[in-house]
């Protein structure tokens, strides 16, 4: 058997990126075959720019419904890339926040410390969202709410990346602050998110304490004001929409203005902050910031040299469109074929700005998406929107029941909605353990009829909730500090929510935890691998491709159809970060 070995003295970071050497060992064997070096002919090495685009919400098949409409960069990804048909979420927690975390950080929820977009902290005992930071303003907004990513426990692959290079350079982009800065990691040179009321870029003080003058020359401009007059209109005729249902559709958008073309409201005569709010959740959102990334590049000489940089971007106007319509719509059917657009323009500037064969791009989502309930039941299938009043009202009846049962003071639900808090202080002055009540109060909760099952934090943490449907994903979205006393999983198809309209994800269902992984690797043959992977393993991967060893213990592996067959020796320990004190801002 022979395998190729990675150590730390492999690697060469003189001026030009030297091909990686390979030796062979045999292994099984008491006679030690003596080494032989051979030119790496399976991987380029000379990467100057790693290039990571999330598409937020983005389901596999957006790849193969819409593929002969392509012509663009999701067409160039498709057929020249490794397409990996079969990757998912290993976690139940199936939110933004989480599945950036666990693109960038190569590590589960439970690992990583963001198992939520908000989740509870035990620490200081109250619900925190996944960036705040009362300790760093918003940078030329000081009374805006502290946004970086402290609360995320481990480092990220821009982290790794400038623990090997001290001068690689790490930035990252999106609409969404929280997917800015957790794809961004814990040091990159900037992190930048667009703020809904001004439609600048912005970013806080935790990365700088001033804007780098091309940005403030980016937000000067304002390209964003351009589509005030001129809404958005199908990029085709409506003879290319035939795979999505009809343009007027049950439960699309707010039931009202779901035909194209959709209007801003001009009726301000200027662009004003509802207007930037509405471009939000438009393709026009994504444009911007893939426009910004472009200037980003530009502007800081990303892939000039030999050392590897890294640019991370994520596009947020997808999800928007697709909570809103839904992945069926018309809307997001015309949402991609401009995203193809647009990331044709981006890979053209990267063509010429870096080379082609000196970048590698790598493309995948957070999450999936449940398509609309009423598509599904004109599907044949049963699916439902289960109101979040009936939610509560029925766990906390249950609550109370078992308050009654067990002689308690007070009913043990303290919260409740997708999962639920516990009020231990009865209980305990009845003298039962928190684990026997977490385990008592789950075991009543599977009984309510729309509650497929319950896992205590007791069951994922001592591991007794294996081997039942789904643990596996409620474990590794398990973390002691942050998250829920009770996880609860809705039967599948069934959406919660206080909306007789758009769609969500937040499941462990295929649906929600299913995305399409590619990476393009210049010289690398094209492929499709039917393989089932996850979104830990990406982060592992593109470090080996830029020359890094990924840190110990983390839970992805490298992908063996894009970096070869390999096992990597005297890897760096992983760096957990220390817990940090109190956050008292929320958004």
């Amino acid at each position: 058997m022979v395998r190729t070995i990675y150590s730390r003295s492999d690697l060469f970071r003189i001026r030009h990126y030297f091909v990686y050497l390979l030796s062979a060992v045999l292994i099984g064997c008491s006679t030690t075959v003596a080494q032989t070096a051979e030119p790496r002919d399976t991987l380029h090495t000379n990467f100057r720019l790693g290039v990571v685009i999330v598409v937020d919400q983005m389901r596999p098949d957006y790849l193969t419904r819409f593929a002969d409409l392509y012509t663009g960069g999701l067409a160039r990804l498709t057929k020249t890339g490794i397409l990996f048909t079969n990757a998912y979420h290993a976690h139940a927690a199936t939110e933004t926040a989480v599945g950036h975390t666990a693109i960038s950080t190569g590590r589960f929820p439970g690992h990583n410390g963001i198992v939520g977009n908000d989740f509870f902290d035990r620490e200081n005992n109250r619900t925190l969202y996944a960036c705040e930071d009362s300790t760093a303003k918003i940078l030329g907004n000081s009374l805006a709410s502290g946004r970086s990513p402290r609360l995320l426990q481990v480092d990220a692959i821009g982290d790794w990346l400038r623990g090997e290079y001290a001068s690689a350079k790490v930035y990252s982009v999106a609409l969404k602050d929280r997917a800015a800065i957790l794809l961004g990691g814990i040091k990159p040179d900037g992190a930048f998110w667009y703020d809904r009321t001004s439609g600048n870029f912005e970013t806080s003080t935790y990365y700088m304490q001033r804007y780098p003058a091309w940005v403030d020359t980016f937000n000067t401009r304002h390209a964003v004001d351009s589509f005030f007059t001129v809404g958005w209109h199908k990029l085709f005729p409506d003879s290319f929409y035939t795979r999505s249902h009809a343009d007027s559709f049950p439960g699309e958008g707010n039931g009202k203005n779901i035909v194209f073309p959709h209007s801003f409201d001009t009726t301000s005569g200027h662009p004003n902050a509802r207007y930037y709010d509405a471009v939000y959740g438009t393709p026009f959102g994504d444009q911007l910031a893939l426009s910004f990334a472009r200037a980003m590049v530009a502007n800081t000489e990303m892939g000039k040299d030999s050392i590897p940089d890294l640019l991370l971007i994520s596009c947020s106007s997808a999800d928007a469109i697709g909570h809103a319509f839904g992945p069926n719509s018309q809307e997001i059917e015309d949402y991609y074929l401009r995203l193809d657009k647009c990331l044709d323009t981006l890979f053209t500037f990267l063509d010429s700005a870096v080379g082609h064969a000196y970048y590698t791009v790598t493309l995948s989502s957070d999450h999936g998406v449940l398509p609309l309930p009423e598509d599904l039941v004109a599907a044949g299938i049963p699916a439902r929107r289960l109101s979040v009043d009936t939610v509560v009202a029925a766990i906390k009846a249950a609550g109370a029941t078992f308050q009654t049962a067990n002689g308690l003071s007070e009913n043990p639900i303290a919260e409740c909605e997708d999962n639920v808090l516990l009020n231990y202080t009865s209980s305990r002055m009845k003298g039962m353990s928190d684990a026997t009540l977490q385990n008592m109060v789950a075991a009543a909760l599977r009984k309510i009829p729309f509650i497929a099952d319950a896992y205590s934090r007791d069951e994922l943490q001592s591991g007794t909730a294996a081997g039942r449907p789904y643990a596996d994903l409620y474990i590794n979205t398990f973390n002691p500090l942050h998250g829920p006393d009770i996880f609860l999983r809705f039967p599948e198809y069934t959406l919660v929510t206080s909306s007789p309209y758009g769609t969500s994800h937040g499941t462990p269902y295929s649906y929600d935890t299913d995305v399409p992984i590619v990476f393009e690797v210049p010289s690398k043959a094209p492929a499709v691998v039917q393989d089932r992977v996850k979104t830990v393993d990406i982060a592992p991967t593109l470090a080996i491709l830029l020359g890094v060893m990924p840190p110990d213990g983390i839970d992805g592996t490298p992908l063996t159809p894009v970096v070869g067959q390999i096992s990597i020796e005297k890897k760096k320990p992983a760096q957990p970060r220390p817990t940090h004190s109190a956050k008292k801002s929320r958004k």
